[in-house]
């Protein structure tokens, strides 16, 4: 791998609707992994999918961050900004409600938060950004259930990745 003095940096774009998304089916059992109640088409609450992949994303950061930084590696900054719903061409060929426009932010403004977290510095590392500041994510990521979650989540994340790449839990 080729050295560079810069500090590299994982932006995963994200959402307030983490704040929402239902925990029920991530809290850490003894008998079935967290992904597999996720998958499981017959107890999965697909109605809140979107708000939980953005809840993913967050306990995924946070750890990886935490992760990074325990360890000798390079150092690297991963958060997570919240470019918020902005007014765009997206869901334009979409049969489906999409949210009122006075609720959307312009694309100019959304990718604002994307730069903002492209350029943020260490302070940022392993956070949720929003208007372009370090915001404390949902009370459900912070307490003692969020951090297991957390804990639990982000190991079965490396044990799959294991599965495909032996040896990438080394890296981080």
């Amino acid at each position: 791998m080729r050295q560079s003095p810069s500090t590299g940096k994982f932006v995963i774009p994200n959402s307030a609707t983490h704040y929402w998304a239902p925990i029920k089916e991530l809290i850490p059992d003894k008998t079935t992994s967290i992904f597999s109640r996720l998958s499981d088409p017959e107890k999965a609450n697909m109605g809140s999918r979107y708000e939980v992949t953005k809840l993913l994303v967050v306990y995924i950061t946070r750890e990886l961050a935490n992760r990074i930084k325990a360890s000798n590696k390079p150092t690297v900054i991963v958060n997570t900004p919240n470019p918020s719903y902005c007014k765009s061409g997206l869901l334009r060929d979409i049969d489906a409600p999409a949210p009122p426009d006075f609720l959307a932010r312009s694309t100019e403004m959304g990718s604002r938060a994307l730069v903002h977290g492209v350029l943020a510095g260490p302070d940022s590392n392993g956070q949720y950004l929003t208007n372009c500041h370090v915001q404390t994510p949902a009370s459900h990521v912070t307490n003692k259930t969020g951090v297991q979650i957390q804990k639990a989540l982000f190991q079965e994340l490396v044990d799959k990745l294991e599965l495909i790449s032996p040896g990438i839990s080394r890296e981080i």
